[in-house]
């Protein structure tokens, strides 16, 4: 297993195509000697890939490789042998390409002297310069300044929300090396929990104090001028905008497949996406009123009475 690991590991960084792939199947050989023998196995079959890894790509490279394919893999493994829901075991695999990230910072900050700072300083630099390029191209001067203040929105944007944007990220590829793993352990004959139906997810009630907390924060700043009280109110809100838009989605697919195909459905998901600026906030208000109110039960329940009164109907009949 540590063998595929090391296979893995160099095909993501000698073929870059593959990079993406093989991030996303490399922690699965760690989950199977996990399911198989236990931690300490697999943890020793991290070891040793890493430092299988380090004889070709180098000890720094070896140790975020290493690193990122084992934290992950016994995360995912300590969820599927535990067998505990989709969404704690995906809370785990984020916490795990956290601390990866980290760690791969951290590594190339001290022996690369690579700053992540600096690099998107440098980006931003560059996506700026764009505008001098179509300047000295003959582009009009209207057009060039929108350019400057669409790049220097950007930067205030960027550093402003990057916590949110971050977190999201993270859970986004814990995401997907859940659904890799748990499709490829399927293959193997393993049993591994599935999510619920999607017009079923629901969000833990308790997030809608963060959420009034950060409309809070982004109200108080406008009294005291403290600028990371509205960077903690912003990147609060988007996140957690986001997580009940999930949860209002669901609430309208629940009461949309009763009516509609699943074409319907389709174009109703396209609608939001082509106009998130209208529909997106209706969305995450539904969500919101849903974690209290509970539309779905109260829906069920009209269904329940409703179905029960026509039972008598025709029995009486």
């Amino acid at each position: 297993m540590a063998a595929i690991c090391v296979v893995l590991g160099l095909s993501g960084y000698y073929l870059p195509v593959l990079g993406a792939a093989a991030t996303l199947v490399g922690p699965v050989p760690i989950v199977v000697v996990y399911l198989r023998q236990g931690v300490r196995t697999a943890v020793l079959t991290a070891v040793v890939a890493g430092v299988l890894l380090g004889a070709f790509l180098g000890p720094v490279q070896a140790l975020v490789m290493g690193f990122a394919f084992g934290v992950l893999g016994l995360a995912l493994g300590a969820g599927f042998r535990r067998q505990v829901a989709a969404s704690t075991c995906i809370l785990w695999a984020a916490l795990a390409v956290g601390a990866s990230l980290a760690v791969s910072l951290s590594l190339g900050f001290l022996f690369l002297h690579i700053s992540p700072l600096d690099t998107v300083e440098e980006m931003m630099r560059a996506y700026e310069g764009a505008a001098d390029i179509w300047a000295r191209m003959g582009a009009g001067t209207q057009m060039v300044e929108q350019m400057r203040a669409m790049a220097a929105n950007m930067r205030q944007l960027f550093w402003q929300m990057w916590p949110a944007a971050l977190a999201g990220a993270l859970f986004l590829a814990a995401a997907l090396n859940w659904t890799v793993a748990r499709a490829l352990l399927g293959r193997l004959g393993y049993r591994t929990p599935g999510p619920a139906p999607f017009a079923e997810w629901r969000i833990p009630r308790w997030l809608l104090i963060p959420f009034g907390l950060s409309f809070a924060l982004m109200l108080v700043q406008r009294y005291y001028p403290w600028p990371w009280l509205e960077r903690i109110g912003v990147n609060l809100n988007i996140l957690l905008s986001w997580v009940f838009a999930v949860q209002g989605a669901a609430v309208a697919w629940q009461y949309l497949r009763r009516w509609v195909s699943g074409a319907a459905g389709f174009l109703a998901i396209a609608l939001v996406l082509m106009l998130p600026y209208l529909v997106l906030p209706l969305v995450v208000w539904v969500g919101v009123m849903d974690a209290l109110f509970d539309y779905r039960r109260l829906g069920q329940g009209a269904l329940e009475r409703r179905g029960a009164n026509n039972r008598e109907g025709g029995t009486a009949v």
